[in-house]
């Protein structure tokens, strides 16, 4: 069954009483969604929402499917590398360790079933256009390969459900051109946050929630956005 997460009535209502969403009731199923609406309506709140990052006042919410978040601001550290950025250090230390005779059963359990990571990794990126190297530093890549490489990573760890917070904010026409390639090849749940409605216009968009007046309502669905 394709991965979706459901909103039925929720309300969230900050410590201090103030209401932030009211009466929310959406669906993010397979495809694309987008999600829009002007700064301070609660965007950032529905994503938390949707994360598990903050619990409802009332209201539930079901996730079928793990949910991964490609956030707004990448946290490059220059010290990491390529495999840090795509989520998958813990597995290719493991992987690593074991190729090199150690039989630790942590090492399994942190495999899982991901013996064929460090080969998906490189075909992802491959597909991308993206000449790298699991263990080349990220201080040697540009603010848009960094970004395509942690959108690459959701695919990698197959991610049911990823969502998107402003992916295209500092990016350049070219590698938003890249990003809207990697965007409909995705297998999965796509929640897409932006305030760029060109990009948006680009997408196999297959539904809008805006979020307005402290709710959210269907602004299309199942076209693109004209």
């Amino acid at each position: 069954m394709p991965s979706h997460v459901s909103l039925s009535h929720v309300h969230f209502t900050w410590p201090d009483g103030e209401p932030c969403l009211t009466d929310v009731t959406a669906s993010f199923t397979q495809g694309v969604t987008g999600v829009v609406g002007r700064n301070g309506s609660g965007k950032t709140t529905l994503l938390r929402l949707i994360t598990g990052e903050l619990a409802p006042t009332a209201g539930t919410i079901i996730r079928d499917g793990a949910v991964d978040l490609l956030p707004q601001h990448l946290t490059l550290a220059t010290g990491g590398q390529v495999a840090d950025l795509l989520g998958i250090r813990a597995q290719l230390t493991a992987l690593r360790a074991i190729a090199g005779g150690d039989a630790d059963p942590r090492h399994f359990d942190v495999v899982g079933d991901a013996w064929d990571i460090e080969a998906r990794a490189g075909e992802e990126l491959a597909a991308a256009g993206l000449s790298l190297g699991l263990d080349r530093s990220v201080g040697s890549l540009s603010g848009g390969e960094a970004m395509l490489v942690a959108l690459i990573g959701l695919q990698v760890r197959r991610c049911g459900i990823a969502v998107l917070d402003e992916p295209t904010n500092n990016l350049d026409l070219a590698t938003v051109d890249l990003l809207v390639a990697a965007l409909d090849a995705y297998r999965g749940a796509l929640i897409v946050v932006s305030h760029d409605d060109d990009f948006l216009a680009r997408l196999a968009i297959d539904r809008i929630w805006e979020v307005t007046s402290s709710t959210v309502r269907e602004r299309f669905t199942d076209q693109r956005m004209p």
